[in-house]
């Protein structure tokens, strides 16, 4: 069995106050993510601009990835 964790940074900016409801900000964009599988590569997932500089935000036609060396875990 593979076991997939996942890490998402958005670029939205919001304060939350106590017991707010986060979905009254959504959709969130999201600037960058990272996923491991549990004993294969980790890696890092974003998206850059026509001069190959990272984007603000991911986007589908624009992903990228880069492996971040072998899983920690394995």
């Amino acid at each position: 069995m593979k076991i997939l964790s996942f890490d998402i940074e958005l670029s939205d900016v919001f304060d939350l106050k106590p017991y707010e409801d986060l979905e009254k900000y959504a959709p969130f964009h999201i600037s960058v993510a990272a996923t491991s599988i549990y004993g294969e590569e980790d890696k890092i997932w974003y998206s850059r601009d026509k001069e190959g500089n990272p984007q603000l935000n991911l986007c589908q036609k624009d992903l990228s990835y880069n492996n971040i060396g072998s899983n920690l875990y394995s």
